[in-house]
């Protein structure tokens, strides 16, 4: 017994060193939580991003607000994660539907990130294009300009693409997990159905 409570500790020390500094990021959960628990906590990320999934003209708004360096930060934080997390699922200490969720957070922030580039991009084009009605601007930088910034715009929309496609694939796998769960007794009927629910409403939105 004693060498099995040594083995566990040795193998909780390894999951924190691949952590790093992001034990923060790292999910509290009790022991002894059902895994119907993770299932949920998973079905309700997704459903937080429905609305953006139906109605992708407004993810892709300007947002004049939305500062470009501070977007860009928060995606490359979220890539650091996903990785960690990714190498902590190996570990066994995380669970793959975990690890689900933060590749869902980490799609999110690129959306982010994408819109911020490309309403900076469209100010900038309009500054020039202010400058350039007075013969301060020479054509050709306005012509740049205007094709870095229908550049960001595409890579925007494809960003929002990569989201729902990534919010469909996961749905469809968790719909087969709670068949799966259901099926071994360990799952419920509501959250089969929650499950359907949420795949029917992706799948409509993406038409």
């Amino acid at each position: 017994m004693r060498v099995h409570s040594w083995f566990l500790i040795l193998t909780l020390a390894a999951g924190a060193c691949l952590a790093g500094a992001a034990d923060n990021d790292l999910p509290k959960r009790r022991e002894g939580d059902a895994a119907e628990i993770d299932e949920k906590l998973f079905l309700n990320d997704l459903g937080d991003a429905l609305p953006r999934a139906g109605r992708s003209e407004d993810l892709l708004a300007p947002e004049p607000a939305l500062d470009v360096e501070a977007a860009r930060s928060d995606f490359e934080r979220a890539q650091r994660k996903e990785l960690r997390w990714q190498k902590l699922a190996k570990a066994g200490v995380l669970a793959v539907v975990e690890v689900e969720t933060c590749t869902l957070q980490t799609a999110r922030a690129r959306v982010k990130f994408e819109v911020a580039q490309a309403a900076q991009k469209q100010r900038e084009f309009e500054s020039l294009r202010t400058r350039a009605s007075g013969g301060q601007i020479p054509a050709d930088a306005l012509a740049a300009a205007e094709a870095a910034w229908k550049t960001a715009q595409a890579a925007a929309a494809e960003a929002n693409e990569s989201l729902q496609r990534l919010q469909l694939v996961q749905a469809e796998a968790n719909l087969d997990r709670q068949r799966r769960l259901l099926a071994a007794g360990a799952g419920s009927r509501n959250q089969l159905e929650r499950a359907k629910s949420l795949l029917l409403q992706l799948q409509a939105a993406a038409h």
